[in-house]
């Protein structure tokens, strides 16, 4: 005999006419899908994909302008590579 169960899908709220063992696979499928989601959305990748760089000074990452100097160097990180660049003037906004 097979013995179906009802169990809630802790994700959406709904009630699975399934079994224990298809509840589980079924939630940790959603659980995944959902962690995925989330971690692609960290990805720093991803912004870069979007059209962002990542802007580096002497291997360090640059989070102000504050950081920057007429003719420093800096490394700019872009989805498809890299590029180096000097800084010819520094503007900082008000």
């Amino acid at each position: 005999e097979y013995r179906v169960n009802y169990y809630k899908d802790s994700v959406n709220g709904t009630l699975l006419g399934t079994s224990e063992d298809e509840a589980v696979k079924n939630a940790k499928i959603n659980v995944s899908d959902i962690d995925i989601n989330k971690l692609e959305l960290l990805n720093p990748l991803s912004a870069l994909k979007r059209g962002y760089a990542i802007v580096k000074k002497d291997n360090k990452c640059i989070q102000s302008i504050k950081q920057l100097k007429k003719d420093d160097k800096i490394n700019l990180y872009i989805s498809n590579g890299d590029i180096e660049a000097l800084i010819t003037n520094v503007k900082e906004e008000k």
